[in-house]
């Protein structure tokens, strides 16, 4: 029996395969930064897809601005003469200093602890680096990014959609396990 073709279009068909993968990593405990799945190329017949998958192993380091503008501010004003330096120069020792700070801070925790990389039919995963800015932090995860590449009949995009992200799930997970007993040992 052959099933009959869903009425969903590639855009939903990716946002859906994003939100069902999003939500079974993190019932299992995932910490997911990002899940993306992009349609590649469509021809008549064939939609080929590749879905992306980056999830957190661990948060390696986290930094306030504040406190770095504090830190650089009291060793500036411990260091200089008072009466020697203007308030704009000040404000632009402090900005070089924190800017050191975070250049030190990006060679020290700005790249994975050791390289991983795994391939098979499927997949292709590494473990890499995000540097992760909001308004008042910087923090360092190391991750792992997964990347799913298929296709499947432009008539039935959508069959499957469960099998697709219960393989990416259970691929994503089994790898993380590796990679934090890695890092445990």
């Amino acid at each position: 029996m052959v099933a009959a073709p869903p009425t969903q279009t590639l855009q939903d068909f990716a946002e859906e395969l994003d939100k069902r993968i999003t939500t079974e990593l993190t019932k299992r405990g995932v910490k997911v930064y990002n899940v993306l799945t992009r349609i590649v190329d469509v021809d008549s017949s064939v939609v080929h897809y590749v879905t992306e998958v980056v999830a957190i192993v661990k948060e390696v380091m986290s930094v306030y601005y504040d406190a770095l503008y504090d830190s650089c501010q009291e060793a500036i004003g411990l260091s200089e003469d008072p009466d020697g330096i203007d308030e704009e120069g000040v404000e632009k020792l402090v900005e070089e200093c924190v800017g050191n700070e975070l250049a030190e801070l990006d060679y020290e925790y700005g790249r994975p602890p050791f390289r991983f990389q795994y391939k098979d039919d499927l997949f292709s995963a590494r473990l890499d680096t995000v540097v992760d800015d909001s308004a008042v932090r910087r923090t360092y995860y190391d991750v792992l990014i997964l990347r799913y590449e298929n296709q499947c009949s432009s008539e039935y995009v959508g069959c499957g959609i469960d099998y697709v992200a219960r393989l990416i799930v259970d691929k994503v997970v089994q790898l993380l396990n590796a990679l934090k007993a890695l890092m445990d040992t």
